[in-house]
């Protein structure tokens, strides 16, 4: 089984971010929230994710491909 070191959730919905985070890191995954797009983009760019977990509906900018 490969485990992910590293997952970034990009959600607003902070109950639904603290939720992911927390299964996550009971199942041994270091995992971070972000909850707002620019924040998320930021983060993404300092320390690459190795999954991302991206509401497409975020605050300042969403997570669709321009």
């Amino acid at each position: 089984m490969i485990v992910a070191k590293h997952v970034l959730v990009a959600e607003d919905a902070r109950n639904i971010a603290m939720s992911l985070a927390f299964l996550l890191n009971r199942a041994g995954v270091d995992a971070s929230v972000e909850s707002d797009g620019p924040a998320a983009l930021s983060a993404v760019i300092a320390d690459p994710p190795a999954v991302l977990v991206l509401d497409v509906m975020l605050p300042g900018l969403t997570g669709y491909p321009a």
